[in-house]
């Protein structure tokens, strides 16, 4: 007795779709990959992790980006994964020289 055939391929094109990587994000507008390395260099230099007020303000300083468009690579960068949850209100780098 033949067992249907129809079942395992659609089984198998589930599985396959589950396993096939996500796109990656759209960079927001006005952020570019420029801005990216600038603020995870900054991230670097303030040691990978930012958990309060003050390491905040040292990597803004640090980007010189304006506030839209620091948000949007943080934003950005969270969807990518490259940034992860520190504690309230913080986060932590987890790629290159952080990863």
């Amino acid at each position: 007795m033949r067992r249907p055939l129809f079942p395992v391929l659609a089984c198998a094109l589930a599985l396959s779709a589950c396993a096939a990587p996500a796109p990656p994000p759209v960079l927001p507008a006005g952020v570019t990959e420029a801005d990216l390395g600038v603020f995870r260099a900054a991230v670097v230099e303030a040691g990978c992790r930012v958990t309060n007020d003050t390491e905040a303000a040292v990597v803004e300083a640090r980007t010189d980006l304006d506030p839209a468009r620091l948000r949007g690579v943080v934003e950005y960068l969270g969807r990518t994964g490259e940034l992860v949850d520190a504690g309230p209100g913080g986060f932590a780098l987890r790629t290159g020289p952080c990863g």
